[in-house]
């Protein structure tokens, strides 16, 4: 049987009206550290270990906020579509650096973000979510 959904997590790290990026080195672009869910593996452990892998940082807190179903990027293979849980993430005072060759972290505003990103749609959602759920910056 063919699965409906790939099952994929999201995070978004705030710090001063900047959201913590990393160059997605597979499509260009930047976009919020994140990825596939291992076989087995929790959303919550997913996430931290995407955070962790991505961007040197660890989740001292961590807390669901949406899931979202989007369609595959466009040169993604497999035409499965994913399904996105998204967490917002705080790491405190660490700085963020570059675990994996050609993911370097960043942090931008929101509206660099949306323009330099393959998902704009995604992240407008997701910010005006965020500044109804506790006042985010938009």
């Amino acid at each position: 049987m063919t699965a409906l959904y790939r099952a994929s997590v999201g995070i978004t790290v705030w710090r001063e009206g900047h959201v913590l990026v990393v160059n997605n080195r597979r499509w260009g672009g930047y976009s919020t550290p994140g990825g596939k869910v291992d076989h087995g593996e929790s959303l919550e452990d997913a996430a931290r270990r995407e955070l962790c892998e991505e961007t040197g940082c660890r989740a001292i807190g961590l807390r669901m906020i949406a899931g979202i179903a989007h369609e595959p990027v466009p040169r993604d293979d497999d035409r499965t579509p994913w399904f996105c849980t998204i967490f917002v993430a705080d790491i405190g005072d660490q700085e963020p650096s570059e675990v994996e060759p050609g993911t370097k972290p960043a942090w931008v505003t929101p509206h660099q973000l949306m323009a330099t990103s393959m998902y704009p749609e995604l992240y407008r959602w997701l910010f005006n979510l965020l500044s109804k759920l506790d006042g985010t910056p938009t």
